[in-house]
């Protein structure tokens, strides 16, 4: 097993230095013997015949929800995901990073080693937006929630603003015309009018 922070062989150290941009992920691999960051994709884990696998950052996500399903007792899935109980052993035994993974005994029972904390997924960077590419349709953007709600405050401020502006005009308008003449009354003062003016002739 290579101590901590020195790199396997020459294969994996190339990798590495090659892959990570992330500096959470540097910090990650700094606290991990046996498994390592490598892309947004993969990580490489340490084998016990000491050769570097790569397991997808997808795996360690089904890995890390169901170590927490084992751990808090909610909604234990019926089948174990493959390897898992492997892995889980030996990241308890190697990885010296203070996280525990709980797996099941051949009789049944839950096996837990106290005193480590639980991996989770937020704990491994492996939650939905720190294992994908964020794809969008064309013409759109992604932004965060905070900017979002800001946008449609400016926005509904400002579809007040030109209701309000055009409402205004709308009564100023109707106050310097006046009231719309009856019909009626329209026609017979036309007449009144008329008359008026032949009988002056």
């Amino acid at each position: 097993m290579a101590a901590r922070n020195e790199p396997i062989d020459t294969f994996s150290h190339a990798f590495l230095a090659t892959e990570i941009t992330n500096p959470a992920w540097v910090v990650f691999n700094s606290r991990h013997a046996s498994i390592q960051r490598v892309s947004l994709e993969l990580f490489q884990l340490v084998a016990p015949n000491n050769s570097p696998v790569l397991i997808s950052a997808t795996t360690i996500r089904l890995f890390a929800d169901y170590n927490v399903a084992l751990t808090t007792g909610a909604d234990i899935p019926d089948i174990a995901p493959i390897y898992y109980n492997d892995f889980a052993a030996y990241l308890n035994a190697h990885d010296e990073s203070g996280f525990g993974w709980a797996y099941i005994n051949d009789d049944g029972t839950i096996a837990w080693t106290d005193g480590m904390a639980v991996a989770r997924p937020e704990a491994f960077y492996v939650r939905d937006h720190e294992i994908y590419e964020a794809y969008l349709p064309p013409n759109h953007v992604a932004v965060t929630q905070a900017y979002f709600e800001k946008a449609e405050r400016l926005h509904a401020q400002d579809e007040f603003r030109q209701n309000k502006w055009f409402q205004e005009r709308t009564n100023k308008c109707s106050r310097q015309s006046g009231p719309a003449p009856d019909s009626k009354e329209a026609m017979a003062d036309f007449h009144r009018r008329r008359q008026s003016d032949q009988t002056s002739e």
